[in-house]
């Protein structure tokens, strides 16, 4: 005979139901055991399901994105009490702490819309779609859904299973993976990151889930690589600020913004050396100008 049981929710939020026989426990054992919840995610004002939505639980490190039904599955979880984030872009974020000790535990979940939000992420993402369209060149576009769906640790490992970018290290002296064969040349990627411009290259797309990215392109062959966060596009559907225009394909010889150095020699010995070749420089100018 199933059990019905109700557990405390934030108002309006989340509406949680569970009808499961209760599962077998070994009390001889320290370790809890291991469960599945399956469960949904709706729009708790017109009950229509909610794709791309998170279900995370940040102490087990897990997290799960809803499919186009917006269901969801978490398997092997150790039964009891854990932090539970339901998450979606345009919604209020439910955070609570759920019990959950019952094998096959169904949940419903209920986000509350943001409507202005809803409104500018259509802006939005008319705006992602032309600026590719007027790129003048090719463009790897990877959505939100492929990036939940991807399974990967990290944004950077989205890339090649996403794009089939083949990321490689500039040089031997650095494993770091900073370049990628564009057009079958070693080049380093030039990375902006909400479109700032990001020092370390891809490396630095090694310190975001894919949880918390709304897109990445990749324009020139890969050779330059958008990544946008969903707090970065909140922030523009809001405010409905313009997206900034692609960075120019770098030249032989030229730069992107706040890269200082030309693709081959962009590593820490060669900015030792031309940190100490540009004072060298400014000491010649300045004995010139001396009387």
């Amino acid at each position: 005979m199933p059990v019905q049981r109700s557990l405390p929710l934030l108002p309006a939020l989340l509406a949680l139901a569970l009808a499961v026989p209760v599962a077998a426990q070994d009390t001889r054992s320290a370790q809890p055991p291991r469960i599945t919840v399956r469960g949904e995610v709706r729009d708790v004002s017109t009950g229509a399901p909610l794709r791309d939505a998170v279900v995370s639980l940040p102490a087990l490190g897990r997290m799960v994105g809803t499919d186009d039904q917006g269901r969801f599955v978490l398997r092997e979880i150790p039964s009891g009490t854990q932090r539970w984030i339901v998450s979606r872009l345009g919604y209020a974020s439910w955070d609570q702490e759920v019990d959950a000790t019952e094998d096959g535990a169904a949940y419903t979940a209920g986000l509350l819309p943001r409507p202005e939000v809803l409104e500018g992420i259509t802006v939005v993402a008319d705006r992602f779609e032309t600026r590719r369209r007027s790129a003048g060149t090719s463009v790897y576009a990877v959505e939100r859904t492929d990036i939940l769906a991807s399974a990967a640790p990290n944004a950077l490992e989205v890339l090649p299973v996403r794009t089939g970018m083949r990321l490689l290290p500039c040089n031997s002296r650095n494993p770091d993976l900073g370049c990628a064969m564009v057009r079958g040349r070693l080049t380093r990627v030039a990375v902006y990151i909400d479109e700032e411009y990001a020092p370390a290259g891809l490396e630095q797309l090694r310190s975001y889930q894919p949880h918390e990215l709304y897109m990445i392109e990749a324009y020139y062959g890969g050779e330059v690589v958008y990544a946008y966060t969903t707090t970065f596009v909140e922030t523009l559907a809001r405010t409905r600020r313009s997206l900034a225009a692609v960075a120019k394909v770098r030249m032989r010889g030229t730069e992107y913004p706040g890269m200082g150095l030309d693709a081959a020699e962009d590593d820490g010995p060669a900015r030792a050396r031309a940190a100490r070749e540009r004072e060298r420089a400014r000491e010649r100018e300045q004995t010139k100008q001396t009387p």
